[in-house]
């Protein structure tokens, strides 16, 4: 069923005639395994966690914890870049470490009186010190969604060029990475997102991380439906967006995590762009489509949309074919 389904590759709605959407975002650079990892954060459940990281505010992702997430650590008292246990090795639809998840819970670490900070490189090193005396670990409710594009053990996700800055260190944003854009719809009008991650691999096609723990997400206040039309080319079809984006955003319903529902024109049917969930369900409800909904979850930020604007940071670009 999915094989022929590439969704997250799908980007035939094109605003402005033929052209290729990018869009740029800054990198923060962390901690896997002893090596430096590049991620970009889109989502946070908190609306202070969303304005330290210019994200968009998005309290359903409390609800995935902790099934989908994994663990990040992020040490108070010493700067240094945040660790995380886990990453797609290789980047991309072939990974095979079946715990990498771009939902991450924050711990905060923090470096106990007496103990002399050091720069924390993995998550090994973390419960070392923990066990050690050294650093104490709360664990909160917050949960960031940050899909990791780069490690040099995984290799950097297909169809991202990242751009590094001299002077870089971990711990800071000074590295942008540019990814492929998808256009899809939300209420009538075109909607802007990026395709990180997916729960299959057939669904996340050339270029988004296989991530198997966003599968535990399925059925939870955490995602929300999109509409894939399978035998009529169009975007996809999602039922929420952040209005306005960013850590302002008053929309509850809006999560990046969306649960695949796949519509299908009826035989006999003339098909016509569906171009809100509205637009689906009236479908539905006249019997010219019928709707399967999949266990399949995809990771795909909304970075733009006419009503809640463009993700703070962000630059999109458009060229032509």
């Amino acid at each position: 069923m999915t094989a022929s389904l590439p969704l997250l590759a799908q980007r035939e709605d094109r605003p402005f005639g033929q052209a290729s959407i990018h869009a740029t975002l800054p990198v923060t650079v962390g901690w896997f395994n002893g090596q430096p990892c590049f991620y970009i954060s889109t989502d946070a459940s908190d609306a202070d966690v969303a304005a330290a990281l210019k994200a968009n505010f998005t309290p359903e992702l409390a609800n995935a914890a902790p099934n989908a997430s994994k663990v990040i650590y992020a040490v108070t008292n010493f700067t240094q870049g945040n660790i995380v246990p886990s990453t797609a090795m290789p980047a991309g639809p072939t990974n095979t470490d079946r715990g990498y998840s771009p939902l991450w819970q924050v711990s905060m670490v923090t470096w106990n009186a007496g103990s002399t900070p050091a720069i924390l490189r993995s998550e090994s090193e973390v419960l070392a010190m923990q066990s050690a005396g050294r650093v104490t670990i709360a664990r909160t409710n917050i949960v960031v969604n940050c899909p990791i594009l780069y490690t040099p053990q995984g290799g950097v996700l297909p169809g991202t060029r990242i751009s590094m800055m001299s002077g870089m260190k971990a711990g800071s944003a000074e590295a942008t990475a540019t990814l492929p854009v998808t256009v899809g719809w939300f209420n009538g009008q075109q909607v802007l997102y990026i395709s990180t991650d997916a729960s299959d691999a057939a669904a996340a096609g050339a270029e988004a991380n296989l991530s198997l723990p966003l599968a535990m997400a399925a059925n939870t206040q955490a995602v929300d439906d999109i509409y894939v039309v399978t035998n009529f080319k169009q975007g996809n079809i999602i039922p929420s967006a952040p209005v306005p984006a960013g850590a302002r955003n008053g929309s509850g319903d809006y999560t990046p995590l969306w649960q695949v529902s796949m519509v299908t024109w009826n035989e006999g049917v003339t098909p016509r762009v569906l171009r809100s969930e509205a637009d689906v369900q009236a479908a539905l409800a006249d019997g010219v489509v019928s709707i399967q909904k999949t266990r399949i979850v995809v990771n795909c930020p909304v970075i733009f949309s006419p009503l809640g604007g463009t993700l703070p940071g962000v630059t999109i670009t458009a060229s032509r074919n």
